[in-house]
């Protein structure tokens, strides 16, 4: 298993089927180096995307190999010193355990509600106790690595950052940071991840650590989109959104459909197999829906 499968394949143990309320930070692109059309970004209009195609780093024009390159990441504005490029903590919650005692677990969420939500649907039940708990530096190891591909280090990286500039530099990940698209898909479903993260790498992100409910929509949608001859996008950009998850509501009673559609592969979003059960499940409810 390579280092991209490592940060990107873990499912999420905390699946949530409730809708869940909106991250507020502002993830904004610092650089994009990507081939895109500017069409994509029509509705950030606001924001200032910077496109150098074939880069996998701004290079600041270099006159010689000796100096560092700089990595493209995501903005999210926050403050803090220490883990300001991921848009998510690690948080101890402390409740009761099924036997009346005191149990504390660890979680990775946004922000602590989520991490509340997530204790609830474990063993513990209220009431919380949350307590932020310190992100992990990046090991030796890692450190070295990034100074041998003479990437330059930025000050506040954790050993999450670390592990995702590594997954783009041996190309396990997109040597570009993600498209607009893909990012506010990433903050509307409350996806963690860090500002080195790749396109494909979210995209991994957002397969994953989506409940079943969200990703029998986001399959829909993948389905209904490749009918239509257009890209895998936002959804929730879609006026047929209530459709996607009204469709996903019926997959999800479907053991045999649901566990098609969790072996899946995050690339069968954008490009779904139609030979798959859960193609032709979906198949038959957007006809029906006609």
């Amino acid at each position: 298993m390579g280092i991209f499968d490592k940060i990107f394949s873990r499912k999420d143990t905390h699946k949530n089927e409730k809708k869940e309320q909106i991250y507020q930070n502002e993830a904004r692109p610092n650089i994009n180096c990507e081939k895109m059309e500017k069409d994509d970004y029509e509705e950030i209009a606001k924001i200032e995307i910077h496109i150098e195609k074939d880069k996998v780093f701004s290079e600041n024009e270099l006159e010689n190999e000796e100096k560092e390159r700089i990595m493209t990441f995501i903005d999210f504005k926050k403050e803090e010193k220490i883990g300001k490029y991921l848009n998510y903590a690690y948080f101890f919650v402390t409740g009761t355990d099924e036997k009346g005692k005191h149990k504390t677990k660890r979680f990775e969420a946004v922000n602590e509600q989520q991490a509340i939500e997530f204790a609830s649907l474990s063993d513990l039940s209220a009431p919380f106790v949350v307590k932020k708990c310190d992100y992990e530096e990046p090991t030796e190891r890692q450190l070295n690595l990034l100074k041998e591909k003479k990437v330059k280090i930025p000050f506040g990286i954790t050993k999450d950052d670390a592990l995702c500039m590594i997954s783009r530099i041996i190309e396990e990940d997109s040597i570009c940071s993600p498209k607009m698209p893909t990012i506010n898909l990433a903050e509307k479903l409350q996806i963690r991840y860090s500002a080195f993260i790749g396109e494909n790498g979210l995209l991994s992100s957002i397969f994953y650590q989506s409940s079943d409910r969200d990703r029998a929509a986001l399959y829909v949608y993948a389905v209904e989109q490749n009918k239509k001859g257009k890209k895998f996008l936002n959804m929730f950009d879609e006026p047929e959104i209530e459709k996607y998850y009204d469709i996903a509501d019926k997959v999800i009673c479907d053991a045999a459909a649901l566990r098609s559609l969790n072996d899946r592969k995050p690339n069968d979003f954008q490009r779904p197999n139609k030979g798959t059960l859960i193609y032709k499940t979906v198949e038959k409810h957007l006809k029906e829906e006609l």
